[in-house]
């Protein structure tokens, strides 16, 4: 598994695990002997955490258990969101297509290709999507694909984005 540095001599993941939807938010809590079988070094929303995946679970009964999916309520999965974000779309799927990699993982690369002390920690719910995740450290975008992604993304509309609780 590919690592960063954090601060000094922190070594973590180069794409950590976001907990946060495994335990409330997004529907039903997620499997968690399936998501604690991937034990390695990661970063579970701060670097600070004691670097394993089970440190999510201490206690979920703690969480408040919410059935609805609250990304039902964020502008950017709307229909018209959807619609509006069509270009960054396309752009991601057709990069995807070129790297032979999933649209998430490009997202992921082109974040871990702006700086080496960047650890995105996208939430995940599912074995299978967080080892797509990993994947995404072993995609190198060139400087001049992340200038085209940032220069497209400088030049379209996008919808709202909301990512926090009401």
């Amino acid at each position: 598994m590919k690592t960063r540095i954090l601060g000094k001599d922190l070594k973590v993941s180069a794409v950590g695990l976001g907990c946060m939807g495994m335990t409330h938010a997004s529907g039903a809590p997620a499997d968690v002997k399936e998501m604690t079988e991937l034990q390695v070094g990661f970063v579970v929303f701060s670097p600070l955490a004691n670097g394993f995946l089970t440190a999510c679970y201490r206690d979920t009964s703690q969480f408040e258990q919410s059935p609805a999916d609250f990304r039902s309520s964020m502008p950017q999965f709307t229909k018209e969101g959807v619609e509006q974000n069509a270009d960054l779309l396309d752009l991601i799927q057709t990069k995807a297509k070129e790297k032979d990699a999933t649209p998430a993982q490009i997202s992921l690369a082109w974040m871990l290709a702006k700086q080496p002390y960047i650890v995105p920690i996208p939430g995940s719910r599912k074995l299978s999507r967080l080892q797509e995740n990993l994947g995404a450290a072993e995609i190198a975008l060139t400087k001049e694909e992340v200038a085209q992604i940032d220069d497209a993304l400088d030049h379209m509309t996008m919808s709202q984005v909301f990512g926090g609780h009401r």
